[in-house]
């Protein structure tokens, strides 16, 4: 689980999360729809991102 956070807690029990992930990611999206010109594609990033997920789920298959 990545939102797991008992690490956190057990250094800092008074531990509190200052943005909420719901409201975050809609103001994310709404900024990046009222500014277009952040919107371009990275082909080399996309091309080593997907080697990444190819190189993990391959690899996952050996853990389980």
């Amino acid at each position: 689980n990545i939102f797991d956070i008992s690490k956190i807690l057990e250094l800092n029990p008074d531990f509190e999360f200052e943005y909420d992930l719901k409201k975050s990611v809609r103001e994310f999206l709404e900024y990046m729809n009222d500014h277009p010109e952040l919107k371009w594609i990275d082909e080399a990033f996309d091309e080593y991102c997907d080697g990444m997920i190819d190189m993990y789920s391959s690899l996952k298959k050996h853990f389980k």
